[in-house]
């Protein structure tokens, strides 16, 4: 069954738009963009009968379907100069110029005719064509449930989960309405659309081109035929290179593009370098891109001298700067920091495994988070909590959580009395225990009766501290003063706040900067993580919404002390393999984990101290972007900084008018 004929946005009907990474971001997300749609795509009309159970159309004639979505095709007149009669073969003529115009606009040279030769074994030329068997809804119910938690709202989700797969190139419906997100999260176009609406030539044109550039910009094709594989799906260009299917699905394409006639191996239509230009040339091979706004300068912001002069040069020389609105500038951005974590951390290839399975998946890096610091928990999963001390992981997860929802704006570093903490931060309460029988214990004792015994010699384990204390001077603060704890005999030995300085984890002890770092040995129990979770806020510091929630005063207060407190080591190097370039300790032989500065608050590693260094510098990264984009994040985002008590984003407010930042 055909569906009604749907609205067509002025931004498809201009020419599809620059796609991939750079031109999503600066099509969805340039302010006073006249070409941009004032609203979604329409939803169907009242008259339109539901998508999940429509007939497969029959797809006999190589044909564009239906008069509906005809009249929506691109002409000759739109890819003037273009050659569409040499090497096309058997392709619909009135598809071609359609053709054509994404291989114009994705920047992709020879990529008109693979789209054609695609799309003939997808669907056989037919833009109807709608695969609503029951394997393929069942494809597109696992796609969506697996997905929805990490994507935004899908309008018509239940619709998208029920279809199957459809349009000229074939796309699973709920992967096609969320075309975009990886580059501009809410503002993909397709979030608001019916998964009917890949029956629109140019929408499905528009999908089509951006996995066409994801493939291009993101894996390793070595011939044109490795782009039908990755169409099959991307883990076929990576750990499955070379494998039968992969064969199977290269013989295919090979097979249809002779049957259709359209000749791979003419380099004077089809170059054998079919990569788009890098850069910026994706962006302007669109004039509806044209007015982007250029990425800034490194450098070039002085929104967070506001909190010290020397913040900028100091970010700028550990994270660099980045464009908080380009898609492949923030994927960029996290990579490098799970990569820097992991790689100090000891879990380095657990994370690579990590990467290159996001790299295979349709969605890429969209929810590179979550996948990371689960890897994570794998990691310190390894070894669990003893019998005895399985208490002190639920306690330990207990008072992160109490941290997390009672000072979320004061999380960098935690100085607070443990009288209102879980447990007080003790373990092991009250728990009685019995003392074990032993191969030497005296005859006597022996004859007496297990029970008798075991009552006779009960003892209490004494409650511990689930953290350590960090009383002393050290490079995170001064001493602590006594008595602001719990006393002694109150609990498990409090006289002092609990310190701990979660920015920096896992060296979240001032006093204990030495490698391997003392959090690292937080183990877990079956139901408790207190690591991961610990790891969890401190990687909020540099992600959006964790970092507008943050007080940048504290922060900022924190790095001078910090720096106040290494200047002095740092003045007076005695290991003759360290020296300070950048603002990091370079070893010139050995390891950073034992070589490192010596100063009257103790040993800090190399690793630990060049790890610090790029936390500060990772936070004050993510909140110069942020407060640059300000006024083109999405509300909730900009809710937050209108909100902060921060005053150093209050004093930059003037100066962040739209107007300055088209």
């Amino acid at each position: 069954m055909t569906p009604a004929p749907q609205a067509i946005p002025k931004w498809v009907i201009g020419g599809l738009a620059t796609v991939g990474v750079v031109g999503l971001t600066a099509l969805y997300l340039r302010s006073g963009d006249s070409d941009k749609p004032s609203s979604p795509l329409q939803p169907p009309s009242p008259g339109e009968p539901t998508p999940p159970g429509q007939s497969t159309p029959s797809a006999s004639a190589p044909s564009s379907s239906s008069s509906s979505t005809t009249a929506a095709l691109p002409t000759a007149a739109d890819v003037p100069g273009v050659d569409l009669i040499a090497n096309w073969g058997k392709t619909p003529a009135d598809l071609r110029p359609l053709f054509a115009l994404m291989e114009r606009l994705s920047g992709i040279s020879g990529s008109g005719r693979i789209f054609a030769t695609i799309a003939k074994r997808e669907s056989a030329f037919v833009a109807t064509a709608h695969n609503d068997s029951e394997a393929e809804r069942s494809a597109s119910r696992r796609a969506y449930n697996n997905m929805k938690d990490r994507n935004p709202e899908l309008a018509y989700g239940m619709q998208a989960a029920e279809f199957g797969s459809g349009g000229l190139f074939g796309a699973l419906a709920p992967y096609f309405l969320w075309t975009g997100v990886p580059e501009v999260g809410d503002d993909a176009p397709l979030l608001s659309s019916p998964p009917s609406v890949m029956f629109q030539p140019r929408v499905a044109a528009f999908g089509a081109c951006v996995y066409l550039q994801r493939l291009v910009a993101h894996y390793r094709l070595d011939d044109h035929l490795d782009i039908k594989a990755g169409w099959a799906s991307p883990s076929l260009l990576t750990g499955d290179r070379g494998s039968k299917t992969y064969e199977a699905v290269r013989d295919r394409f090979n097979s249809d593009a002779l049957e259709l006639g359209v000749d791979l191996d003419d380099t004077s239509t089809i170059p054998k370098n079919s990569a788009p230009p890098a850069g910026p040339a994706c962006r302007s091979s669109s004039p509806i891109s044209s007015a982007s706004s250029p990425r800034p300068r490194r450098g070039s912001s002085p929104m967070i001298t506001c909190y010290d002069p020397e913040l900028e040069r100091f970010t700028d020389d550990l994270v660099g700067d980045f464009d908080y609105l380009s898609a492949a500038d923030r994927e960029s951005w996290f990579v490098q920091q799970w990569t820097e974590i992991a790689a100090a951390m000891g879990w380095a290839e657990a994370l690579d495994q990590t990467l290159n399975g996001l790299r295979r998946s349709r969605m890429g890096f969209a929810d590179l988070g979550t996948a990371a610091l689960g890897a994570f928990q794998q990691h310190v999963d390894r070894q669990r909590e003893g019998d005895t001390k399985l208490d002190r992981a639920r306690v330990r997860a207990l008072v992160l959580d109490h941290f997390a929802t009672t000072t979320p704006r004061n999380l960098w570093r935690i100085d607070t009395s443990v009288a209102p903490l879980p447990e007080g931060a003790c373990f092991n309460l009250a728990k009685w225990h019995a003392r074990p029988l032993t191969a030497g214990q005296d005859a006597q004792l022996q004859a007496q009766t297990r029970s008798a015994f075991q009552s006779d010699l009960n003892v209490i384990i004494l409650p511990h501290r689930a953290f350590l204390a960090d009383a002393g001077p050290s490079y995170f603060a001064d001493a602590a003063p006594e008595g602001v704890g719990i006393p002694s005999n109150g609990r498990c030995g409090w006289q002092t706040p609990l310190r701990l300085c979660l920015g920096t984890f896992p060296w979240v002890y001032g006093h204990r900067l030495q490698s391997p770092a003392p959090a690292l040995a937080w183990k877990s129990s079956a139901s408790h993580h207190p690591a991961h979770r610990a790891l969890q806020l401190a990687t909020n510091f540099w992600q959006a919404e964790g970092n507008l929630k943050q007080d940048a005063r504290d922060v900022a207060a924190q790095w001078k002390y910090w720096r106040s407190a290494t200047a002095g080591p740092l003045a007076d190097i005695r290991d003759t393999a360290l020296r300070l370039d950048k603002q990091l300790l370079r070893v010139a032989q050995g390891d950073e984990h034992t070589h490192g500065l010596n100063g009257p608050r103790g040993f800090i590693s190399a690793a630990a101290f060049n790890y610090i260094q790029r936390r500060f510098a990772a936070f004050f990264g993510m909140r110069r972007a942020l407060i640059r984009a300000r006024h083109k994040l999405i509300p909730e985002l900009r809710a937050l900084a209108d909100q902060s008590p921060d005053p150093c984003i209050g004093t930059r407010r003037p100066m962040l008018r739209p107007e300055v930042l088209r």
